[in-house]
């Protein structure tokens, strides 16, 4: 045979076709067979044997076995195709006895140019590949349900408890027996503990399915403590526990890592702490190793005085659903996943926890993480040398290992400390303490301290005494800090650990509450409203769009499970509705039962903002109203003159916060009054394209809105003139050029408490330019600014030569108009800016313009020049 007696081992390759499993033919190039095994004739049922096959034409032989598939004829046009084409593939075919055939073609090359075929029986894998596919598909369709279910339950039971904990925090407002606040407190307690719960089974399943992320941003690690050891801190004293947080100086400034994750690892162990905990304390300490490549490893310490951990339970408490079964920490109730999530999160972030006890004395919980330090000293002092060889007495602090960690604090801020001994009683030498730290719940607040400060240490709720600055638990370094600096009248110079921040101006907001729950409604509503904010409400999502549609509000709270029209749905209609009209992005924010990271993902999918779970905190939903919907006043600046609106902008953003909006024109200024509501609008009386009486009136006339306070800007000084602006409508007239000063006490006074616009304010001083105007003539004239008015300032000077540059060509052209214009913008704006030659000179060219003198025109823009040749600048640190 041809075959057999081929150069390449003829017998050889025989043996290995002959024994392969699959069926194997060899046709030649007539396509003639020169060989079958024996696995061909049993996979077609061929009643003949291989060599009783040899020299058979191949398309006679499967024609014949064409009735054994499905669609035979597809399988002989296939095969035929195959032949002619001469590249290899792969294809598959059904026999009528329900297996399934796959042939491998292969082209054969010279000196044999044939065909060779390799038929398999692959029912067998394709069956075990359909079972795993449908394994496959029965997993992910019951995660899934397992998630929807979740959710669904999640949703079901935050709906009507945000009903529960809203209404209970509204009835502790009213007027209540004690007996009936014994009874909200219970709500709210039992309220917090199912909350607590669901969240744990939240979490827990977010773990099993892998969707834990873990975020990487910089954060201060010792922040983290102090929050949580804050947030914990009512609870323990309720209990009469104390509880503080120590950070040590080894601990990095700033780190990158998950701060959220961390926070919740850290709220679990403490929670655990402060539960277990009848007396005695809890201590949260954070410490760090020394910083190698990079990196530092943080190690936080949870240590209270409970029961402790029997020594058999310390590895299992970490299992899920673990609980000490004896009877007393038993019956403290929990899920028994806290810990479980705790070693989860930490084991994400590469980190380890584990627990140290002896039973009957307290238990030490300590997680260790490594974390990449931020800063590129790797570390620094979270404080300075302001009280640095300070002296303070320690009184009735009786608690050893509070004493330990007041030393400690006092220590890292360069203030030697000494303990008194409370039995004494005595006055607390002046001579040799700067101040003295007392603890209140050992000695009276009349403990004589002589001259020297006292600072009390107090529980949260103490009355403040007449005397003294309160140090209140729970104790962090920056309430013992800012404490410390306030009784002995010390600058904080590390503004981070303020927390005596001024209330920032506030402006009530217009919110539309979209939810369809009744209760749920009531609550949110009247939180906002205590809030001093304006509310509406739709009941679903289709009136939700509606009401969008024709107002524009500050903040949209919507809820997502609704009727016809969802939250999900409502947020698309109104972000198209915004991209067609062009009208302002309205922030919204998802105010919901469900809590899954996939509600989550969808609802800013849709365009929402943020997200907020219910039931609803007071807190976070006030946090989320000034985070959103932008409290600060706003403002309609109509002015001509884009030096001075500039100008003026600075003057508004960096001074007082407010919201300054820009019109150049009075008819700009009047579509932006129809579709937006301000707070109060700073008129240019002198607009190029209509008079300032014109807009003033047209203000007035639309009704409601039209009360808004207008402050009229001119440089008029006739006193006729001034009394038409006001007959007009003008609420305030400020002169030109503007000064900072009077310009912050105009709008101060508009914007007063008995405003409408305005809910409350505060009061904070203006810095202003300053000049030295003594010299008789304007030439070697000084100007002083402040060092963040530089760029401004530059500018400024850039463009008033510019201006200059095209004056000299509106006097050749006889342009006076434009050249009023001209001497109308530096006149309103040269002294606003600390330049009153300008303003000077900005008012005789317009009055030479108006008399059409060239000669004094041309004189104007020489001393112009010459003034901006010979002026300087100095530029001052800020005051």
């Amino acid at each position: 045979m041809e075959f057999a007696n081929h150069k390449l081992g003829a017998d050889v390759l025989c043996a290995l076709l002959k024994q392969q499993p699959g069926g194997v033919l060899i046709e030649g190039e007539n396509r003639k067979i020169v060989f079958a095994n024996s696995s061909f004739c049993e996979v077609f049922g061929i009643a003949m044997s291989p060599e009783q096959l040899l020299g058979l034409a191949c398309p006679w032989l499967l024609a014949g076995a064409r009735k054994a598939f499905v669609d035979g004829d597809a399988f002989l046009e296939l095969t035929t195709a195959a032949a002619a084409q001469r590249q290899a593939r792969y294809d598959e075919f059904q026999l009528r006895d329900g297996r399934t055939l796959g042939r491998d073609y292969i082209p054969l090359i010279s000196p044999l140019r044939g065909h060779m075929w390799i038929y398999r029986d692959i029912s067998a894998a394709r069956e075990s590949s359909a079972r795993l596919l449908r394994r496959v598909d029965e997993a992910v369709s019951a995660d899934r349900a397992k998630s929807s279910f979740l959710a669904t339950m999640s949703h079901e039971i935050r709906t009507p408890l945000n009903a529960i904990v809203g209404m209970a925090e509204l009835a502790n407002r009213t007027s209540l027996t004690a007996e009936q606040r014994g009874y909200v407190a219970s709500i709210k307690t039992s309220s917090a503990a199912l909350m607590a719960l669901i969240n744990d089974v939240l979490d827990f399943s977010k773990i099993e399915a892998g969707h834990l992320d873990i975020e990487r941003v910089i954060f201060d690690p010792s922040k983290v403590i102090v929050d949580v050891v804050t947030s914990l801190g009512v609870r323990a004293n309720s209990k009469g526990v104390d509880i503080w947080a120590r950070t040590f100086r080894s601990v990095p400034a700033r780190v990158w890592g998950d701060p959220a994750r961390l926070s919740q690892a850290i709220m679990n162990l403490v929670g655990n702490a402060v539960k277990f905990t009848d007396r005695g304390q809890v201590e949260v300490r954070l410490d760090a190793g020394p910083v190698q490549n990079g990196r530092a490893m943080l190690r936080l310490q949870v240590i209270d005085t409970g029961p402790g951990v029997p020594k058999d339970k310390v590895e299992t408490i970490f299992e899920r659903f673990s609980q000490l079964e004896r009877g007393p920490a038993r019956r403290r109730g929990g899920s028994g996943l806290g810990l479980t999530i705790s070693r989860s999160l930490v084991s994400a972030m590469d980190g380890r926890i584990y627990c140290t006890s002896v039973e009957g004395k307290g238990a030490t919980f300590t997680i260790e993480l490594p974390a990449p330090v931020a800063e590129s000293d790797e570390s620094r002092s979270r404080y300075d040398s302001h009280l640095g060889g300070k002296r303070v007495a320690l009184c009735g602090v009786r608690n050893t290992q509070l004493q330990a960690a007041l030393v400690g604090i006092l220590t890292d801020a360069g203030v030697t400390s000494v303990l008194v001994d409370a039995a004494e009683r005595g006055p607390v030498p002046s001579a040799n303490f700067d101040a003295a730290i007392v603890d209140v719940t050992s000695i009276p607040d009349t403990y004589a301290t002589g001259d020297a400060a006292i600072v009390w240490l107090a529980p949260p709720a103490w009355r403040a005494a007449d005397n003294g600055t309160v140090l209140a638990k729970p104790l962090h370094e920056a309430r013992v800090y800012e404490a410390l600096c306030a009784a002995l009248s010390v600058e904080l110079a590390n503004e981070e650990w303020s927390v005596k921040v001024a209330a920032p101006l506030r402006r009530s907001a217009w919110v539309l509450v979209v939810e369809d729950q009744r209760a749920n409604r009531q609550v949110v509503c009247t939180l906002l409203e205590d809030l001093g904010d304006r509310v509406d409400v739709a009941p679903d999502g289709r009136r939700a769009v509606a009401a969008a549609t024709h107002n524009f509000y500050d903040l949209v709270l919507m809820d997502i499970e609704m009727g016809d029209v969802d939250g999900l749905e409502a947020t698309l209609r109104i972000r198209e509705l915004e991209a067609v009209s062009g009208r302002e992005r309205t922030p919204i924010v998802a105010l919901t039962a469900h809590a899954t990271e996939d509600i989550r993902r969808r609802s800013m999918q849709a365009g929402m903002d943020d997200f907020l779970s219910k039931p609803v905190d007071p807190a976070r939903l006030a946090d989320a109203v000034t985070r959103w919907a932008d409290p600060r006043p706003r403002l309609l600046i109509v002015d001509d003159s884009p030096e001075h609106r500039r100008l003026m902008k600075h003057y508004l953003e960096s001074e007082r916060g407010y919201r300054p909006c820009f019109a150049g024109t009075g008819e700009l200024a009047l579509s932006a009054l129809s579709r937006y509501k301000f707070d109060a609008v700073l008129l240019d009386m002198e607009m190029r394209d209509l008079p300032g009486e014109e807009i003033v009136r047209a203000i007035r006339e639309r009704g409601t809105d039209g009360d808004v306070p207008i402050l009229a800007m001119t440089t008029e000084s006739r006193s006729d003139v001034r009394k038409r602006f006001m007959e007009a409508g003008s609420t305030l007239i400020l002169s030109k050029p503007l000064r900072q000063q009077n310009l912050m006490a105009g709008v101060a006074r508009v914007l007063s408490s008995s405003s409408p616009y305005l809910q409350r304010r505060t009061s904070l001083p203006a810095r202003t330019l300053r000049s030295i105007p003594s010299l008789d003539s304007i030439e070697g004239r000084v100007v002083r600014a402040p060092e963040s008015m530089r760029e401004l300032v530059e500018e400024y000077l850039t463009l008033v030569r510019t201006t200059i540059d095209g004056l000299r060509d509106l006097i050749e052209e006889e342009s006076f108009e434009s050249i009023r214009r001209e001497a109308h913008n530096l006149k309103g704006s040269g002294g606003a800016y600390g330049f009153d030659a300008v303003t000077m000179l900005g008012g005789e060219l317009g009055v030479a313009a108006r008399s059409g003198n060239t000669i004094a025109m041309h004189g104007v823009v020489d001393r112009l020049r010459l003034y901006l040749d010979e002026v300087v600048v100095e530029f001052v640190a800020n005051t």
